[in-house]
C-alpha cells in the first residue's frame, strides 16, 4: 500500500498545473490512465487523478491505508489576493463544500509546517508575488487519516502560473519527505489566514495542527474543542490564543477547556 497519496482534480486547473510540476519533479513521464506509484525516497507514493471537484473526493484515499493524504488544489477567494496556502481538510461546523458535518480530518502538524516554509522558500527563491499563509480548518473531504491541502489563490490567471505551480509541488515534496516527531499546537482565534500563526510558524518553526478561527467559534463547544485536539498527528501540549482575535465570551467559554486538559495556553 502506498505510503503517500497526491490527490488533484481534472477539473481544477490549479491541480493540475501542480500536478505536471511534481510529474517533472519525480521524473514521471505524460499522464498516464488511472493512478500512478512512484518511489520517494524509498516509500511508496501514489498520484491520484480525480474528475470530481477535490473537496467532494470523499473517503475514496482511504482504501489506500496512506499514512499521509496531500491535495493539491486552487484557493478561491473574493478579494483575489494572490496566496499560496496551506491547510487541513474537514468542517468545524455545515458540510457546505464537501465532507461531513462536524468533522474534521486527522491534522499533520509537521508535514504542514514543512509545505509552509518550502512554499516560503521557493516565494523568495523565485520572487514570487504571493502571500504565504496557513489557513484555517475548512471544507471537505473530512477523513480519518492524516489529510492536507497546498493550493494557489486566487484566480485564473494565478492557477495557471508555472513558477507557482513549482513552488507547490515542491512544498508537497518536502511534506511527504517529513517523520511525524515532537508535539504541535492548535491555534485559537484569529482570522481566516491566521497570520499570527504563520508568522510563529515561519519565524520559530511552530507547528500546528487545527486552527479554529474567531468566525467558527461560536459552532466548538467543549466535546468538539476535546475533538480537535485529538484529531491531530502529533501530541499538543499547547494552545496558542490570538488574544484580540478572539471575543471575551470565547475565551469565558473555551479556555477553561483547554485548563481542564492540562495544555498551556500561550497569548500571541
Amino acid at each position: 500500500m502506498p505510503s503517500i497519496v497526491f490527490v488533484s482534480s481534472r477539473r481544477d486547473i490549479a491541480g493540475q498545473n501542480i500536478t505536471s510540476k511534481l510529474r517533472e519533479l519525480v521524473g514521471l513521464g505524460p499522464p498516464g490512465k488511472g493512478n500512478e506509484r512512484f518511489d520517494l525516497s524509498g516509500m511508496e507514493c501514489m498520484l491520484i487523478d480525480v474528475d470530481v471537484d477535490i473537496v467532494h473526493v470523499g473517503r475514496m484515499v482511504e482504501e489506500y491505508y496512506p499514512s499521509l493524504v496531500i491535495h493539491l488544489s486552487r484557493h478561491s477567494s473574493a478579494t483575489g489576493i494572490p496566496t499560496l496556502s496551506v491547510h487541513v481538510s474537514g468542517n468545524i461546523s455545515d458540510a457546505d463544500m464537501g465532507g461531513e458535518p462536524k468533522a474534521i480530518s486527522v491534522a499533520p502538524a509537521m508535514a504542514m509546517l514543512a509545505a509552509l516554509k518550502e512554499l516560503q522558500l521557493q516565494r523568495v527563491a523565485m520572487n514570487l508575488d504571493f502571500n504565504v499563509c496557513y489557513e484555517a480548518t475548512h471544507h471537505g473531504p473530512s477523513l480519518d487519516v492524516p489529510s492536507m491541502f497546498i493550493e494557489i489563490g486566487s484566480s485564473p490567471e494565478r492557477w495557471r502560473r508555472e513558477d507557482a505551480g513549482q513552488a507547490v509541488a515542491r512544498a508537497a515534496l518536502a511534506s511527504a519527505m517529513v517523520t511525524s516527531t515532537g508535539s504541535a499546537a492548535m491555534g485559537l482565534g484569529g482570522t481566516h489566514y491566521c497570520p499570527k500563526f504563520t508568522q510563529l510558524a515561519l519565524e520559530r518553526s511552530q507547528p500546528f495542527g487545527h486552527i479554529l478561527p474567531k468566525y467558527a467559534l461560536k459552532d466548538v463547544d467543549g466535546a468538539f474543542f476535546r475533538y480537535a485536539v485529538k484529531r491531530t498527528l502529533e501530541p499538543i501540549d499547547r494552545v496558542l490564543v490570538d488574544w484580540k482575535g478572539m471575543s471575551g465570551a470565547d475565551k469565558e467559554r473555551l479556555l477553561p477547556e483547554v485548563e481542564k486538559l492540562g495544555l498551556r495556553i500561550e497569548r500571541v
